[in-house]
């Protein structure tokens, strides 16, 4: 799955290329620029200056408090807020003057003096034993604030665009790393000078908002993934890597912090703080994109099986076809006992069953269809039916909508609203029961299980991540990724 990442890789090894480098993050206000900008410093194997324009020195480390963590001497910030610097007030050429050097010092002398002091500063800085990295925040800030009051009658001034020239010129004759942000983002002529572009933007989908970040230039460094989401909770700064689909395996639920609170336990710590637990008597709708592969759901519910099983549940799984039946059994076998899971799971398959012997995942066959009421299936299986009129542990069901609707269209006969309900009262008719539903929003039984469902959660796969938002109850877009060895998954917040 998706894992958790302080920057993506490329940019990390970006940063750390031996010769001197540039690297422009431009993006529009509030899309995550200074933030990422902070933690390329925090990763940096060197000398840090950071020059900014935005806050003071005090009000940069009340909000950023890792960075006064840093070894002393680590880090230089420059206030530049209150400077005032003006193209118009430099008389280069009158200092080089007086300076015993050759003509091309002379010039090296006079572009230095041309750039504004809070680059001199910053310079100044430098180690000339160690790599450094300087950070401008907002580079379009000293610019804006140099060329405020145009240059006199008379006076002559490198432009816009040499200026940066002489940045980037004098960048190669030290052993530095230089990281201008840019409050835009439109390219222009520094996008030709600088080794490294990085965009950050924020997205709207489904009036939610995302941030993501672009890789558009990183020289010498090889791009495979140049699209990362990444989130600002928690004060820092974090990318999501993409998913890899061998990875979507069921891990074992977490720990139940609270076990005598009604309702079935989801397994994992995030889901349960996004949308509760798993209360018996209600639905529960996971709607599946059109690109979203089908191994997604079985991370998130094969947790809530696990759990229910362990807790003295029973488990039905109305299986998609295009799931084995033998698979769901062998994917959370050795997570509960071979005696449990015989007695406690089953699964119903659209799949024909082949002649000969039983096969150990049980699967039933012939479907029973009800004469009464909304027309399910039911297992002819009395001792798994019974046996749940003693529990008194919710008990769960897994049913996609896919899999109903085949199993109506061999029997010959319509479902309607109230399936999923009626399935868990004919199955579990004197124990408590939540149904999770499984569908894809173009399921033609989709439009009839919306209404009924208490909890809507809608997953979407996009550059390889896979988004959950909260419809019932709301939620920000989280992204399901693995960290740590004890939660089955996490669901990291875009915010």
């Amino acid at each position: 799955m998706s894992v958790a990442v302080r920057i993506p890789p490329e940019l990390e090894t970006f940063s750390r290329v031996p010769n001197a480098s540039s690297l422009v993050i431009r993006g529009p206000p509030g899309s995550g620029k200074t933030m990422l900008a902070l933690e390329l410093m925090g990763s940096f194997p060197g000398r840090r200056v950071y020059v900014s324009f935005r806050v003071t020195r005090e009000s940069l480390f009340d909000q950023i408090p890792w960075l006064g963590k840093l070894p002393p001497g680590e880090i230089e910030v420059v206030d530049a807020f209150n400077h005032s610097d003006h193209a118009g007030d430099h008389r280069p050429a009158e200092h080089a003057d007086r300076l015993m050097v050759s003509p091309k010092e002379a010039k090296d002398v006079d572009q230095f003096l041309w750039l504004p002091q809070a680059v001199q500063s910053a310079w100044s800085f430098a180690d000339s034993k160690k790599p450094t990295m300087i950070v401008f925040d907002s580079w379009d800030a000293v610019l804006d604030q140099y060329y405020e009051r145009t240059v006199g009658t008379g006076q002559t001034g490198p432009s816009r665009s040499e200026m940066e020239r002489f940045l980037v010129a004098r960048l190669m004759k030290k052993n530095l790393s230089l990281v201008l942000i840019l409050e835009r983002d439109t390219s222009s002529t520094l996008d030709y000078l600088v080794d490294g572009i990085v965009e950050t933007s924020r997205r709207l989908v489904e009036g939610r908002l995302e941030r993501w970040l672009t890789l558009l230039k990183l020289r010498g460094v090889a791009i495979p993934d140049d699209t990362y989401p990444f989130t600002l909770a928690s004060g820092r700064f974090t990318a999501i890597t993409p998913a890899l689909l061998r990875d979507f395996a069921i891990h074992p639920p977490a720990d139940d912090p609270h076990p005598d609170e009604p309702g079935l336990w989801p397994g994992s710590t995030d889901f349960a703080a996004a949308f509760g637990r798993l209360e018996p008597g209600r639905i529960t709708l996971l709607e599946l994109d059109s690109a979203a592969p089908r191994e997604i759901p079985r991370v998130i519910l094969g947790p809530m099986m696990i759990q229910a099983l362990r807790g003295g549940g029973r488990g039905l799984l109305l299986a998609a076809p295009s799931i084995d039946p033998e698979d769901a059994f062998s994917s959370v076998r050795g997570m509960v006992s071979a005696e449990v899971l015989a007695s406690r799971m089953r699964v119903i398959s659209v799949i024909p069953i082949p002649p000969g012997p039983a096969k150990s995942s049980r699967m039933f066959a012939p479907y029973h269809w009800t004469t009464e009421g909304p027309s399910v299936p039911v297992p002819e299986d009395p001792e798994f039916i019974q046996g749940a009129l003693t529990t008194d542990r919710p008990n769960l069901v897994i049913a996609y909508l896919s899999a109903i609707e085949a199993a109506a269209e061999a029997a010959d006969v319509k479902v309607g609203h109230g399936v999923l309900s009626a399935l868990g009262a004919t199955v579990f008719p004197a124990s408590p029961v939540h149904v999770v539903a499984v569908a894809r929003s173009g399921d033609s039984l989709y439009q009839s299980v919306n209404p009924v469902s208490e909890s809507l959660i809608k997953i979407r796969y996009s550059n390889g991540r896979v988004f959950l938002s909260g419809h019932r109850p709301y939620s920000h877009p989280l992204i399901l990724s693995l960290e740590g060895l004890t939660e089955p998954y996490r669901l990291m917040p875009v915010l």
